[in-house]
């Protein structure tokens, strides 16, 4: 009978990139493994870890509907890519190897969600940051709006990556662009935005952690420099908010001269009013 009843539920695949992450995986294994929902696949695309995070999943493998692959690949994007290949679920998304879901709950909230609007292809959901020990640091939100569609997202990214799911078919049209390594979801977003209906929900879902080894730690250059092509891309090359990130370039590249206490603190400074003004802009954006 409960076997019955899990195949009446649709596959939720859950995807993990991994690297090194030894220390905080199995609190992401542990968060995907105790959900009460009955039907997930949990998909570990691995990249060769060499700090024991392989000795973790074993100890996990069989205890859940858990697969796994190591083996080298050009960055996270293009290991969430070949999640994506794997993936057999109606429902996917990707949680990283050192975040977690903050209730068991989660994704059964998701798949209700999904079911209450057949036409929506995202749901995305609210989350909090988390530091190192698992500590809640501040939640992230969406700007205290519900605009989340093409024109809003193309300037500023409000989403809280592992509390979006997608349907299988977004995922099968447009994928993680590997020409990026930090800002891949932020257009992974946009162009999901242009084509499909995203469903925004205030549940609290996922925990985002920012720690020293995290690639998002700190902002930096190669970071600026990826938000600006973004940028690029969808706003054109001379709009301000092009022209803007062109001067914070400038501003990070020639922070890399410094010494590293006032590199970090001129990035800090610049990244700050990055936000403030993003913020206003966006808040302007929705406003119309």
């Amino acid at each position: 009978m409960e076997e019955a009843h899990r195949r009446e539920q649709p596959l939720v695949s859950i995807i993990t990139p991994s690297l090194n992450q030894g220390g905080f995986i199995e609190e992401t294994i542990l968060s995907v493994r105790n959900q009460t929902y009955p039907n997930i696949e949990h998909i570990i695309c691995d990249a060769g870890s060499t700090d024991g995070t392989p000795d973790v999943i074993r100890k996990h493998e069989g205890t859940y509907n858990l697969r796994w692959v190591s083996e080298p690949d050009n960055g996270q994007a293009d290991a969430i890519n070949k999640g994506f290949d794997m993936a057999q679920g109606e429902i996917v998304t990707w949680l990283n190897s050192d975040d977690i879901y903050l209730t068991t709950e989660a994704v059964s909230r998701v798949v209700s969600i999904f079911r209450a609007y057949p036409t929506a292809d995202v749901v995305t959901g609210d989350g909090v940051q988390i530091d190192d020990d698992g500590r809640w640091v501040r939640p992230f939100g969406r700007w205290k709006t519900n605009r989340v569609c093409y024109k809003h997202l193309r300037y500023a990214n409000p989403l809280v990556q592992p509390s979006t799911f997608f349907r299988r078919h977004v995922l099968q049209e447009c994928r993680c662009d590997t020409t990026f390594y930090y800002a891949f979801d932020w257009d992974l977003f946009i162009r999901i935005a242009r084509r499909y209906n995203l469903l925004p929900i205030h549940d609290m879902l996922s925990g985002f952690r920012i720690h020293r080894r995290a690639k998002t730690a700190a902002i930096g250059t190669a970071y600026v420099g990826e938000q600006r092509e973004i940028i690029r891309r969808y706003l054109g090359p001379r709009s301000p908010q092009h022209l803007m990130f062109v001067c914070y370039h400038v501003l990070f590249k020639a922070s890399d001269l410094l010494p590293r206490p006032l590199r970090i603190a001129l990035q800090w400074t610049v990244e700050r009013f990055s936000v403030a003004i993003s913020t206003l802009t966006f808040g302007r954006i929705c406003a119309v």
